[in-house]
């Protein structure tokens, strides 16, 4: 990423398998978003805590359920973490109702490991076109932040 080009987003990457964070973190650097690695869930709400993150991509194991409720279920002025922030799940079962659990305490969409750095950025498809829960898009999330930005 050049100096000269302006960061897209901060992005909060907590991912428990050190081989997957770095993966994501060097592809959305140089898709010029800035990115915050976090390897544990209180990595994961101190940046959340102390830098305002635009999203969060985060791994379910082991502790993904309680990152979640306590973003959720904060006053976001208190905890300092915004009530609204737009959490991406990733998760390792294909067991729906691990899904259905994060998605239910307020996740805003799912993917599915094992998964491709292009599965993430891949456009929305149009609302008549059929999409699998797992087949989530960080470009998704990213066209919601610019709108917000």
């Amino acid at each position: 990423m050049s100096q000269n080009e302006p960061v897209l987003a901060t992005i909060v990457v907590c991912e428990s398998d050190e081989a997957t964070l770095h993966l994501l973190c060097d592809h959305l650097t140089a898709d010029r978003y800035e990115v915050l690695p976090a390897s544990s869930a209180a990595d994961a709400l101190r940046f959340c805590r102390y830098n305002r993150p635009d999203l969060m991509l985060l791994d379910m194991a082991p502790s993904g359920l309680e990152v979640i409720r306590d973003i959720r279920e904060t006053d976001g002025v208190e905890a300092h973490y915004d009530p609204n922030l737009p959490i991406i799940v990733l998760a390792g079962r294909a067991d729906k109702s691990e899904r259905g659990r994060g998605l239910d305490i307020g996740a805003d969409d799912y993917v599915q490991k094992a998964f491709s750095y292009e599965e993430l950025r891949t456009p929305p498809r149009g609302p008549d076109e059929d999409r699998p829960p797992e087949a989530t898009e960080l470009s998704k999330a990213s066209d919601q932040l610019q709108v917000a930005l």
